[in-house]
């Protein structure tokens, strides 16, 4: 049976290292989905570049993530492992630009940073430097509106 609710879009943000986190995130939403949403009248429905963006030309794609998707989110959610992620014109990656964006929108940034075990092979010493600049300059915790 239909039920109205509120729905908040979850906008999560990682670099490439966390393709399973990512997908544990949304699994982790659907879970939530499933067994509050009627109750709550709350539903979160996950986005992501990967899976809401379109290629489109005439300006970086960067821009027309954080335009077009990021901006109609009310919350972000920050994924990091050994990667800060991809520079952008301005951030040092597209990860770090979407969660310092400010937004009319968004209400709650959460941010997450994984303490698995990182191979030696997969150590890339300019992309820890950037996560470790980039964790060093967001306060351990931020309060927020809340939803």
């Amino acid at each position: 049976m239909s039920y109205k609710a509120r729905v908040f879009r979850v906008f999560i943000a990682s670099p490439s290292d966390v393709l399973l986190e990512r997908e544990i995130t949304r699994n982790v939403l659907e879970q939530w989905n499933s067994i509050n949403s009627e109750r709550e009248k709350i539903v979160l429905v996950p986005i992501g570049w990967e899976t809401n963006a379109a290629p489109e030309m005439g300006r970086p794609a960067q821009d027309y993530i954080n335009m077009d998707i990021l901006d109609t989110c009310d919350v972000v959610i920050g994924i990091f492992w050994t990667r800060a992620g991809t520079p952008t014109r301005n951030a040092a990656s597209g990860s770090i630009e979407e969660i310092l964006r400010e937004s009319p929108k968004r209400r709650i940034t959460m941010l997450y940073f994984s303490n698995k075990p990182i191979p030696p092979s997969r150590v890339d010493t300019d992309q820890t430097l950037e996560l470790i600049k980039f964790k060093n300059k967001v306060p351990p915790v931020r309060m927020t509106k809340s939803l």
